[in-house]
C-alpha cells in the first residue's frame, strides 16, 4: 500500500501510479441453507448409489435432525452467506476454536468432518469478519475462545445446537416395485406365494451376454445387491448394485469417488449382469454376475432358492434384517425387425427423413461449422446405428462438410437401412439481405474464415462490435 509504479517509454517520458489497497467492507451474512448430513464423501454422490442423507431442519438456533443411532459418522454438505463460515464449539468454552468446516471444493468433495450431530452440540455460523479474526486467532487476543468471541463479538454469528431424537434403525428390506433396467429395455417382475420369485425378461439382442445394469426402487435407506451363497446378509457381505447404475456410475464418472469413499471393498463395486445361454439346451438362458466390475469374473445364478444359491438381496438400514430373491425364469423376447430411422435433429434442427429415397436432409443456419454437428437420431426399437462404420454416440460431435452414410440394422440382425445424410446451410446470413451494400464484404469475411456471425443464422450487421470480436478477426 503506497508503494509507486513507474511506467516509462523510450524517450524518458513516463507516468508514476501510486498503489491503494482498498479492504472491502466484510459480508454480514450468517445462515446456512440446504444443510445434510451425508454417507457420501463427495456432494456428487449424495443423490446416487445409495447413500444415506439426513436433511438438518434449520429452525431459530436449532439444527433438527433424525439419525438412527446405528448410522456411523457422517459428512456434512452445506451452503453459507457469501464470506460467512461454520465452527464446531468446543466443550470447553475456554479455549481456541478450531478450523472452519468447509463446503464442498470445487471438485464436489466433502470435508472429512465425522460431524457431531449427538443432542447438544454446538455449531456457530460467523460472519466474514469474524471468520476472518478467528482464521488469524494465533495473533488477534480478541477471539483467543469461544468465551471470547461471545463477549466480544455477540453480533457476528449464529449459534446453533443440535436437537437429535434418534429414530430406531428401519428394519424395513426389500424392492418396493419390479426391476428394470436404465436403458429400459428389461423387466424383471416379482412375484410369487413369498414375494421373492423374479423372472427377467429381456431383449434379443442381450441373450449374447450383453452387459446391462439393474435399476430398482427399496425399503427407505435400504441398500441392494447380490448375496453369494458364501457369506453372511451384512452390508460388507453383499455386492452392492446402484439405482440407475449405469447412468450415475459410469456415465457421470464417479466410480473413482465411490471406490475411494468405499475402501475399495466389494462395495465399490458396481454389480453387472448378463444374459447367457444353456450349454446342451438351446433357447434356455441364465443370469450371470460380475461383482468387480470389469475383471473378467462372472458368477451363476440358479433357479433354486437355497442357502448354496447366489441371490438378489435387500438389507435393511438396520444392517441386519434381510429379504432375499431368486431368479425364478430368465426369458428372450422375440426379436424387434424394425430397421429405420424414425426421427432426426441436426445442432437441435428437425431434418427430413425420407424412407422411400433413404436420405436424411438438413439445413442449419448460415454460418453453422459443419465440422462439428451435434446429431439426435431416433432408431427403431432395439435396432443398432452406425454412421461411416462407426457406431453412433450422441455424447460426439460429427464432420459433415461431406454426405454421410447412416446404417440402422434390425435386432434381429435380418436387414439393414442405409441412409444418406445431407447437411447444408443457408445461402446468406438471414438478416444480411442480398442487396445490401456490405453483402459481399460479409461474405467474402465469412468464406475466408474472418467472420461467423452471431448464431442462429445471424450476423448482426447493425449491432456494435466488441474489442473482442474486433481481436478474433484481427
Amino acid at each position: 500500500d503506497g508503494g509507486l509504479v513507474t511506467v516509462s517509454a523510450g524517450g524518458g517520458d513516463g507516468l508514476t501510479y501510486a498503489v491503494k489497497y482498498v479492504r472491502a467492507t466484510p459480508e454480514t451474512g450468517k445462515s446456512i441453507t440446504n444443510f445434510v448430513l451425508t454417507e457420501a464423501g463427495n456432494k456428487n454422490l449424495m443423490n446416487y448409489n445409495a447413500y444415506k442423507n439426513y436433511k438438518v431442519e434449520v429452525s431459530g438456533k436449532d439444527f433438527k435432525v433424525n439419525v438412527p443411532s446405528s448410522v456411523t459418522p457422517l459428512n456434512a454438505s452445506f451452503e453459507l452467506s457469501k464470506g460467512a463460515k461454520l465452527f464446531a464449539v468446543p466443550a470447553n468454552a475456554g479455549i481456541a476454536m478450531g478450523a472452519a468446516i468447509e463446503p464442498a471444493d470445487e471438485h464436489g468433495v466433502l470435508q472429512a468432518t465425522n460431524f457431531t450431530f449427538a443432542k447438544g452440540s454446538k455449531y456457530i455460523v460467523a460472519d466474514e469478519a469474524l471468520a476472518t479474526r478467528i482464521a488469524n486467532s494465533a495473533t488477534d487476543t480478541t477471539v483467543a475462545s469461544y468465551t471470547q468471541i461471545r463477549n466480544n463479538y455477540p453480533n457476528n454469528f449464529v449459534e446453533y445446537t443440535f436437537v437429535n431424537d434418534p429414530a430406531t434403525a428401519s428394519t424395513a428390506a426389500r424392492f418396493t416395485g419390479n426391476l428394470s433396467a436404465v436403458d429400459g429395455n428389461i423387466t424383471g417382475i416379482i412375484g410369487g406365494a413369498n414375494g421373492d420369485e423374479i423372472t427377467l425378461t429381456v431383449p434379443y439382442s442381450y441373450r449374447n451376454r450383453k452387459e446391462f445394469f439393474l435399476n430398482f426402487t427399496t425399503s427407505p435407506n435400504a441398500i441392494a445387491g447380490v448375496l453369494p451363497a458364501t457369506v453372511t446378509a451384512n452390508a460388507a457381505g453383499i455386492y452392492r448394485m446402484y439405482p440407475d447404475g449405469k447412468k450415475k456410475y459410469e456415465d457421470d464418472k464417479v466410480k473413482a469417488e465411490v471406490a475411494a469413499w468405499s475402501g475399495g471393498n466389494a462395495a465399490s463395486a458396481n454389480v453387472k449382469f448378463r444374459v447367457k445361454e444353456t450349454i446342451g439346451t438351446p433357447n434356455t438362458y441364465s443370469l450371470q454376475f460380475g461383482p468387480n466390475d470389469g475383471d473378467g469374473t462372472w458368477y451363476n445364478f440358479s433357479a433354486g432358492n437355497t442357502a448354496a444359491d447366489n441371490r438378489l438381496a435387500v438389507l435393511a438400514e438396520d444392517g441386519i434384517t434381510n429379504k432375499k430373491y431368486f431368479i425364478k425364469e430368465v426369458k428372450v423376447a422375440d426379436a424387434n425387425t424394425g430397421a429405420e430411422i424414425t426421427a432426426a435433429k441436426v445442432n437441435g434442427v428437425t431434418a427430413s427423413v425420407n424412407q422411400t429415397a433413404e436420405t436424411i436432409t438438413a439445413s442449419v443456419p448460415y454460418g453453422t461449422n459443419l465440422g462439428q454437428i451435434k446429431l439426435e437420431l431416433t432408431a427403431s426399437k432395439m435396432a443398432s446405428v452406425t454412421i461411416d462404420r462407426v457406431v453412433f454416440d450422441a455424447d460426439k460431435t460429427y464432420d459433415l462438410r461431406k454426405p454421410a452414410k447412416v446404417a440402422v440394422q434390425s435386432e434381429k440382425g435380418d436387414k439393414t437401412t442405409v441412409y444418406t445424410l445431407t447437411v447444408k446451410t443457408g445461402e446468406q446470413f438471414s438478416d444480411v439481405p442480398a442487396n445490401a451494400w456490405f453483402a459481399p464484404y460479409v461474405k467474402e469475411a465469412f468464406e475466408k474464415g474472418i467472420v461467423q456471425g452471431i448464431g442462429e443464422g445471424l450476423f448482426g450487421p447493425y449491432t456494435h462490435i466488441t474489442r473482442e470480436d474486433f481481436a478474433v478477426m484481427t
